[in-house]
């Protein structure tokens, strides 16, 4: 049995599987950014940007840490700061 294991351990990092999980990471969080500003743009109809915003930050903060919800929180705010979300959110789309 602890053979096979080691097996399974070894063909798994001959295939570069920490690298691939990585990037899929990557790509997940970047892909985040668009998703959201078209989710707030929605949301803005509802309720105060603001408190969207906030309330975006703290879920994403139970999801992918402090740092990753400042970081998405960043990029959302930039992309409102432009003043024009409805242009953003029409690329997001």
């Amino acid at each position: 049995m602890f053979h096979k294991l080691v097996l399974a351990a070894r063909a798994w990092l001959a295939e570069r599987c920490l690298g691939h999980a990585a990037g899929i990471a990557f790509y997940t969080v970047l892909s985040l950014s668009p998703f959201l500003v078209l989710a707030l743009a929605s949301a803005s109809f509802l309720v105060d940007r603001g408190v969207a915003i906030a309330q975006v930050r703290m879920l994403l903060a139970g999801l992918v840490g402090a740092q990753g919800a400042e970081l998405v929180g960043n990029m959302i705010e930039s992309a409102n700061a432009t003043h024009q979300s409805g242009v953003a959110a029409a690329i997001a789309i």
